[in-house]
């Protein structure tokens, strides 16, 4: 402000609340009034972390549920999922997940890309796979079973995956091997095979 000897004079600008100062609107000699906004503050103690959930597993998906946070670095963090949106987001076909993580080093910074793991509670015994191990075949999921010294072609119904591992609802049984390096290779070799047909069933060697 312009005091009356013509000088110009400080003025105190005070935060509603204790944060760290991410944007300045203002630059020197620049004019402002009451409703201008010259710096955004923002409370970084803690932070959300949004996460994209595929339509097909939202369902499974609720608050409480324990949820592991995974940085570029490799280091993890251990928190819980807070809020479920109700809604799926047409252009991508999934729905927001959100958790709160303390962050009062500063280490989480906002707009950072990060995986996760969902703990998501069963009633029955859950078989869990790998993810590479699921391959779509006629558009349908299916896994090479090992037995009989040969790869069997199996349809299945998969559940919620953290990325790595997938969930198997339905189609195999616990204790039963499947491939999972080599299972795109084995979907190559049947897709010769089977020469193009919709058969469900078959063996690859």
């Amino acid at each position: 402000t312009l005091g009356k000897d013509g000088r110009f004079a400080w003025y105190a600008l005070r935060a509603p609340f204790e944060g760290t100062l991410i944007e300045k609107h203002i630059v020197m000699g620049e004019s402002i009034d009451e409703a201008a906004e010259v710096f955004t503050i923002a409370d970084l103690s803690s932070v959300w972390v949004d996460l994209a959930i595929s339509q097909d597993t939202i369902s499974s998906v609720q608050e409480g549920h324990p949820v592991t946070i995974r940085l570029p670095d490799g280091s993890k963090s251990e928190t819980k999922i807070g809020f479920v949106s109700p809604l799926v987001a047409p252009d991508t076909r999934t729905a927001l997940a959100r958790a709160t993580l303390r962050n009062p080093n500063g280490r989480f910074r906002p707009g950072t890309f990060v995986d996760a793991s969902i703990g998501v509670p069963s009633e029955e015994e859950t078989v869990v796979i790998p993810k590479t191990s699921v391959q779509l075949v006629n558009d349908r999921s299916c896994v090479f079973v090992w037995g009989n010294a040969d790869f069997e072609l199996r349809e299945v119904t998969t559940g919620v995956t953290d990325g790595r591992q997938i969930e198997i609802l339905q189609g195999l049984g616990s204790g039963e091997s499947v491939a999972s390096e080599n299972a795109f290779h084995l979907k190559a070799e049947f897709a010769k095979s089977a020469g193009g047909g919709s058969g469900g069933h078959g063996h690859a060697h």
